[in-house]
């Protein structure tokens, strides 16, 4: 019993920390690096730092997207690194990433602004680390304050696989209304 306890322990220190604050860090600074360049329209830095011969993009419908298809939606964003986890030569980061646009239409100004969520994948190369996927998770755009677009991932419950149905997101995972 006693040993069943340390395990237990143990493993809820592992993935207690599975946020590594170094990698964060290491990972931030490369998207602070194309997310500088990508505001002069310079995409050569993001480009860099990928695989484009690996990279896939999946959306939330999970569609994939080459490299050069993603390349041409890339545009001005923030990317902020809110956790980033490595295994051997794998690591993966979600990040939080904001763009906004301001237009005018029919002679008003408008503002849009988009937070999307995403998961990357990195793959070690030496001593580099280089970008060979990412995976949209959420996406909600705003004009002028006002939602017109919001989207997320529909994650399988317990309930939809026992029951064969799909959760929906606003519900967050409750499928009808007894649950």
């Amino acid at each position: 019993m006693k040993r069943l306890l340390l395990l237990a322990g143990l493993a809820a220190c592992v993935f207690a920390s599975a946020d590594d604050p170094y990698m964060r860090a290491k990972f931030q600074a490369k998207y602070d690096a194309a997310d500088a360049a990508l505001q002069s329209g310079d995409k050569t830095a993001f480009i860099g730092m990928c695989d484009a011969s690996r990279f896939i993009a999946t959306d939330i419908q999970k569609q994939h997207q080459t490299f050069a298809q993603f390349l041409k939606w890339l545009g001005p964003r923030k990317t902020v690194v809110e956790s980033a986890d490595t295994l051997a030569d794998q690591a993966k980061t979600a990040l939080k990433i904001t763009f906004a646009k301001v237009v005018t239409e029919k002679g008003h100004t408008v503002t849009y602004r988009t937070v999307k969520t995403e998961e990357d994948t990195w793959q070690q190369v030496g001593d580099d680390w280089k970008l060979v996927g990412t995976r949209l998770t959420s996406n909600l755009v705003t004009r002028n304050g006002k939602t017109i677009l919001s989207e997320s991932e529909h994650v399988l419950t317990d309930w939809d696989r026992q029951y064969g149905r799909r959760s929906s997101s606003r519900h967050h995972g409750r499928s009808d209304s007894r649950s």
